[in-house]
């Protein structure tokens, strides 16, 4: 009996413990902000923009080189012309769209009063 008793104790000290330590180890830690310096709706808009441009660019550029071998790897097979074609279309349309995000988040940067 005297052990269970024990166990009961030291468990009700060891919850505690760990409850009264959670928020001294909270305020220690300092979260950045992921977004950075931004302090604006408008900064934001162009932080992801820049975001999706520089990882976008690198894919596209890697989607046409996988067109290109599509193409050299055809063989004359219209069917596999075909695909290259649809996959170079594709890559060329997403480097537009990336284009335009720059430009898109100018316009809204500029309504917000950025």
């Amino acid at each position: 009996m005297l052990k269970n008793k024990t166990t009961y104790l030291f468990s009700k000290i060891f919850f505690a413990i760990i409850i009264l330590a959670v928020p001294v180890v909270g305020r220690a830690v300092q979260i950045e902000n992921p977004l950075g310096k931004t302090t604006t709706i408008a900064g934001l808009v162009d932080n992801i923009a820049t975001f999706l441009i520089q990882i976008g660019i690198p894919i596209t550029t890697i989607m046409i080189l996988v067109a290109a071998i599509q193409f050299m790897f055809a063989g004359g097979s219209e069917k596999r012309v075909t695909a290259a074609r649809q996959t170079l279309t594709y890559a060329v349309i997403g480097l537009g769209v990336l284009l335009l995000a720059k430009g898109v988040s100018s316009v809204i940067t500029s309504f917000l009063g950025g």
